[in-house]
């Protein structure tokens, strides 16, 4: 049985929380037992962006994607993206510069390449793509499980992935070198 559960903070995520249970009016963000672990960045205008890893691949073959007005309390109907999802999970951060770069596997089919996109509209389209793992002679590669953090004192960004599921994996790179890259998207088979 699924059953979410959900908080919201009402200042600022340091002392006083809420739990709105179903049917209270909200509007949960992970409505379709496909899309979880959504990763919550938040726009200029004070909305909220979400990408979902998606589970479900054969039916919906890219993240699932939705947006909320009143802080997350509501949210849009999933909907997929552009961003190709094989099940893995996908991780998301907005710069200090006000764009936003996504961490995920970009296959149709298991965890390699890691790759990185870059938003310069706030999730709205991606302009930039590139393979940040390298070359792997295994065919059972697997990098997942990304976190993605920018360095306040410096503006780098730093990316952990595991590797293998064995060990943990990094990458560290400024936001000037992932404008300078070009990649596509994979496509479907």
């Amino acid at each position: 049985m699924y059953t979410p559960s959900f908080m919201i903070s009402h200042d600022d995520f340091t002392k006083e929380w809420i739990e709105i249970p179903e049917g209270e009016g909200a509007q949960f963000l992970v409505i379709l037992l496909t899309s979880i672990q959504p990763s919550v960045t938040e726009r200029k205008d004070g909305t909220l962006f979400a990408l979902m890893r998606n589970t479900g691949v054969a039916q919906f073959p890219y993240a699932f994607q939705a947006t909320s007005t009143d802080f997350g309390r509501t949210w849009s109907a999933n909907e997929q993206g552009p961003v190709p999802n094989d099940g893995n999970g996908i991780e998301m951060t907005r710069l200090a510069s006000g764009n936003v770069v996504v961490a995920f596997s970009n296959t149709f089919s298991g965890r390699y390449p890691l790759v990185l996109a870059l938003s310069q509209d706030e999730g709205q389209s991606w302009s930039v793509v590139t393979d940040v793992d390298g070359p792997c002679e295994d065919p059972e590669c697997s990098h997942g499980y990304t976190s993605i953090a920018q360095d306040p004192t410096d503006q780098s960004v730093w990316v952990t992935f595991t590797d293998e599921r064995r060990t943990i994996g990094w990458v560290h790179f400024n936001e000037p070198w992932l404008l300078g890259q070009a990649g596509e998207f994979a496509s479907p088979m």
